[in-house]
């Protein structure tokens, strides 16, 4: 007779939170399904993810304090500063009154390839397969560019993803009203053009 070991893990340790313990434990029932935050913290902690992307961005508020104590005594137009920045210039320069944080739009869309290629930097592949896929992005709300789409049957936005096995290299914000091929090419483009320029060894069977 064989003998089988079940091996069941209990709890799950996590990054300290100061001088608190975090641990996961599976004894609590249904609770919440809310808890993915404590598992992007570990992916935080490891890879610095956020911290790198955060440098795709310029946050003028911290450099011109005098005129920032002066703006923040009267209403800004902007409804959130998430709004400023989807709104401001595409490219770091002199900020307005109320785009005060800037975004770097070439370094965002190289920003998921050189963490690639950073993974892989001592690993010259063979070749590379890349998947390219649209997936829906419900909309709960009458958000700027609002279409109902019939595959999904719902109102979203329907963003294009491209792949290489499990890692991420772009993703573009796309309406739903759209054919999920349409502007594609120029994003293929960009990124074989990179990888390429990265690793000129690897195949090609297609032509861009």
């Amino acid at each position: 007779m064989i003998n089988k070991t079940e091996c069941i893990q209990n709890e799950l340790e996590f990054q300290e939170l100061g001088r608190r313990k975090v641990t996961g434990k599976y004894d609590g029932g249904t609770i919440t399904s809310d808890a993915g935050g404590l598992l992007l913290r570990e992916i935080e902690a490891t890879n610095g993810y956020i911290q790198d992307f955060a440098g795709c961005f310029k946050d003028h508020t911290k450099e011109k304090k005098e005129i920032w104590k002066e703006i923040k005594a009267k209403a800004l137009a902007g409804k959130s500063t998430i709004n400023r920045i989807e709104y401001s210039a595409t490219h770091l320069e002199e900020p307005t009154r109320y785009k005060k944080i800037l975004y770097d739009e070439k370094m965002i869309d190289n920003y998921f390839i050189d963490k690639f290629i950073q993974i892989r930097e001592d690993k010259s592949p063979e070749y590379l397969i890349l998947d390219i896929d649209t997936t829906d992005d419900p909309l709960h709300g009458h958000q700027q560019g609002r279409f109902f789409h019939g595959y999904y049957d719902c109102y979203c936005y329907l963003p294009l993803y491209i792949f290489c096995g499990e890692e991420l290299l772009s993703a573009k914000l796309r309406t739903a009203n759209l054919d999920p091929g349409n502007e594609a090419l120029p994003d293929i483009r960009r990124v074989v053009k990179r990888l390429k320029d990265k690793w000129p060894e690897v195949k090609n069977n297609n032509s861009w």
